[in-house]
């Protein structure tokens, strides 16, 4: 299987693909694996189950399904805990679908025990046939198909398709958002870029234009890990909080304009004072790669 098709079949594929093909997907009630034996559904629910624990499920899948025409996605948690749930009432409150996607902790007043339950990895989906039964259209060619890109971009590009042209974002509360992208500064920055090559879903850029560079930042790819901050040696990259669900629908901003001048070794850009850019400096200082732990020596 390549690269390309196996990331077009990634988990929840089969879901999608159900919700492009179902004329009559009403409500979606998604649960855990381990809750199939005892879970309550409503009536007219089409009860799905997960593979594993709801936490695991992609944050864009349940939008998704809103947006392929599923009219109402409900997350039963009713087994479950953790503070993970309030980021789903969070992302809903930002794609303006608070009425279509709930977070359910109890069963409706008139569940009961569903007929079927459906497993999300193998939904029953018909493949179209031409008349004699041969020309299936693949999977990959069905359209409005979202299941393509990494897991945040699909996560922004459903939150922005659901919350419109001219959606705005909530004002967060008081105490913050509990999750989603940082909230970025930058004071110092030496063009290093380690944090650019650090951040796993290229949230940071780091640009030259002759003796100018800039250090750009774009929170809707940002997925809060804070790994750009960790590794940022000169400790410049600093967060203030978290701009929350809110920064999916945000642009990119640039969070620092410097002069730089090029290394006279490897031509590199880079913030400071004479002629090597730091890494240069290093090897210069320690041409066979290596030097002692601070505080190493003979005891005096």
């Amino acid at each position: 299987m390549s690269a390309s098709t196996e990331q077009k079949r990634s988990p929840g594929h089969s879901l999608l693909l159900w919700a492009t093909r179902e004329e009559r997907a009403g409500t979606v009630r998604l649960i855990c694996a381990e809750a199939s034996e005892r879970v309550l559904a409503g009536r007219d629910e089409t009860v799905v189950a997960w593979r594993g624990c709801l936490d695991d499920l992609p944050r864009a899948l349940p939008f998704e399904l809103l947006s392929l025409g599923v009219g109402r996605v409900v997350l039963d948690l009713t087994d479950c805990g953790g503070p993970w749930r309030t980021e789903w009432s969070e992302l809903a409150l930002v794609a303006g679908v608070t009425d279509r996607l709930q977070v359910a902790g109890e069963p409706p007043a008139d569940a009961k025990r569903p007929k079927q339950v459906l497993d999300a990895d193998a939904m029953p989906v018909l493949r179209r046939r031409s008349i004699f039964g041969l020309g299936g259209v693949p999977d990959e060619q069905t359209p409005g198909l979202p299941d393509h890109g990494s897991p945040q971009q699909r996560l922004r590009t459903v939150i922005r398709k659901l919350a419109g042209d001219h959606g705005q974002a909530p004002e967060p509360p008081a105490a913050g958002w509990s999750s989603g992208a940082l909230d970025l500064v930058s004071e110092g920055c030496t063009a290093c870029r380690v944090c650019v090559q650090s951040c796993p879903t290229d949230a940071l850029a780091l640009q030259t234009a002759g003796r100018r560079a800039g250090l750009g930042f774009d929170p809707s790819l940002c997925i809060g890990c804070g790994k750009c901050v960790v590794v940022c040696v000169p400790k410049a990259l600093n967060e203030r909080g978290r701009l929350g669900p809110p920064a999916l629908l945000g642009e990119p901003v640039l969070l620092e304009l410097f002069e730089v001048r090029a290394c006279s070794r490897c031509l590199t850009p880079f913030r400071g004072t004479g002629e090597h850019c730091p890494v240069c400096t290093y090897r210069v200082q320690n041409p066979f790669g290596s030097t002692m732990p601070p505080g190493w020596g003979p005891s005096t």
